[in-house]
Formats: C-alpha cells, structure tokens, sequence
C-alpha cells in the first residue's frame, strides 16, 4: 500500500486480471504473464506501474504498448511528466529530456511487463518484479 501512496509521482494502477494464462492490464489485450506474475492465481489485481518504467520508446519485443492520447506535458529542468489515461484511469510517465507534446496528442507509451507489481483489490502488495542489477538502469 505504501508504494501506492509514498511515491512521487504517484505509482500508476489500473484493475486488471490474470486469467486464461494471461495478464490483462485494464482493457489492454491480454500478454503473456511476466516470470514474478506466473505463481498468482487467476482473478483480480490491480496492476502498478513506476512512472519511470512507463517509457515514449519500445525497448523489448515483448514491452507492452499503450495507444493514448496526452493529457499534459509538464516540463520541469530535464525532465518531462507526460499526463495520459488508460483504461479510465489517470498515469504519469516521467521521461529524461525535455519533449513538448502537445494536448490531446496521439502518443504511444510502453510498459515492460517485468516492471508490473501486482496488489491484492484492497491494495495489499501480491507480487513484485526482480529489483534491477546494479550495473544497469532503471
């Protein structure tokens, strides 16, 4: 629960479920269920994502892709907060550099399906991804 509430920005949530051997993020067709996700049974979760693993560019074959539109762009010194909604709720990517999107820009943003963290319906944490290697990024 604190991960929901303690972060800046907030951690990025929308219901979904595991089912049929597959994760469904909101109304995103189904993926394939991320090594962390695979020992959950089927039924409902809600799905967080960091604003930082919420990504303008595809980095794997298997990265999730979200079709959205921008909501707002916030530019503060290097860093750009891209405002969007997916599957009616409201998500934050934090971006590195500075990128003027326009409001109400079509934009496709990726999410790499081993950065989800799974919580039970009330917000207790279920399953969380591998913390990264020292010797790579985040």
């Amino acid at each position: 629960r604190s991960a929901l509430l303690l972060s800046d920005p907030p951690m990025n949530v929308v219901p979904g479920r595991i089912a049929e051997a597959a994760l469904h993020l909101g109304n995103h067709d189904p993926t394939a269920i991320p090594k962390h996700l695979q020992l959950l049974p089927e039924g409902p979760y809600l799905f967080g994502v960091r604003p930082n693993h919420v990504r303008t560019a595809r980095r794997t074959a298997s990265d999730i892709e979200i079709r959205t539109r921008v909501g707002l762009a916030e530019i503060s010194g290097s860093e750009t907060s891209i405002h969007f909604e997916h599957s009616g709720c409201f998500w934050v990517s934090r971006q590195n550099g500075v990128h003027p999107l326009g409001v109400d820009q079509p934009i496709r943003v990726y999410i790499e399906p081993q950065r989800v963290f799974a919580f039970e319906p009330g917000g207790t944490l279920t399953a969380a991804p591998e913390p990264p290697s020292t010797g790579g990024t985040t």
